[in-house]
């Protein structure tokens, strides 16, 4: 797989990015260009819980026929990315670049870990469908 400079170099260019690691994510055998990385986020004044908060992301360039959209319910159990939760879900998606700002290199999806107590289908049904991948850091 070419490696993307660039791509590393837009992440860390957001509002507080921190952290980042460019690598490669590998999900059922296929290699995807990605970044892992923190990002910090302030809530608007007057906001419910005002102040800042911390989120991780790894930020995936490519498309996974498998995830269909909105109401997707799949799950990636990923190795390679230390401390953090077992499962993580897709938090945004972009099949087509219909916002550039947002996916300047072509079609990529977002995913975060699941952090919020117990699995991310607990009282579920469907089950959310889990698919193993591995991240590793160039």
């Amino acid at each position: 797989m070419k490696k993307t400079p660039d791509i590393k170099g837009w992440i860390e260019s957001l509002p507080g990015v921190q952290h980042t690691r460019q690598g490669i994510l590998i999900i059922n055998g296929k290699q995807y260009e990605a970044i892992d990385y923190v990002r910090e986020f302030t809530t608007p004044e007057g906001s419910r819980y005002p102040g800042k908060y911390i989120r991780n992301f790894i930020y995936v360039l490519g498309w996974v026929s498998d995830l269909k959209g909105k109401g997707n319910k799949t799950a990636f159990i990923i190795d390679g990315i230390d401390g953090y939760a077992e499962e993580w879900y897709v938090a945004s998606y972009s099949p087509s670049p219909i916002l550039p700002e947002f996916s300047p290199f072509g079609p990529n999806f977002q995913l975060a870990p699941w952090n919020c107590g117990g699995r991310i289908d607990d009282g579920i049904e469907p089950k959310y469908k889990r698919i193993k991948a591995s991240f590793v850091q160039y």
